[in-house]
């Protein structure tokens, strides 16, 4: 199962895998998220760490979304290496660049 993410550092709509499957054990577990998967963002970088990476699905991410609209507008974007086409698909009709 995927979940989408934004990235507030370069601004990326990302979805993630949220579980795994353990080969030894077979028992499924939560994946663990390390950030955003752009090799070029900042916060990939040992120092700049204090950059949120909000889960689209929680009161977090409206509260953030909602206070922060302008900054969002500005940098967001998505690329068919980080979401898959149905999300592609909606983030066109939103206005969000795509970057291939």
């Amino acid at each position: 199962m995927q979940r989408e993410y934004f990235c507030c550092s370069c601004g990326l709509f990302h979805w993630l895998e949220v579980y795994t499957i353990d080969s030894e054990t077979e028992r499924i577990e939560p994946f663990s998220i390390q950030g955003c998967p752009n090799p070029k963002c900042k916060r990939q970088t040992p120092f700049q760490t204090d950059f949120q990476v909000f889960a689209i699905d929680t009161v977090d991410w409206i509260y953030f979304s909602e206070s922060n609209k302008d900054f969002i507008e500005k940098i967001k974007w998505s690329s068919p290496k980080y979401a898959p086409e149905f999300a592609i698909k909606i983030y066109e009709k939103q206005g969000i660049r795509i970057v291939t």
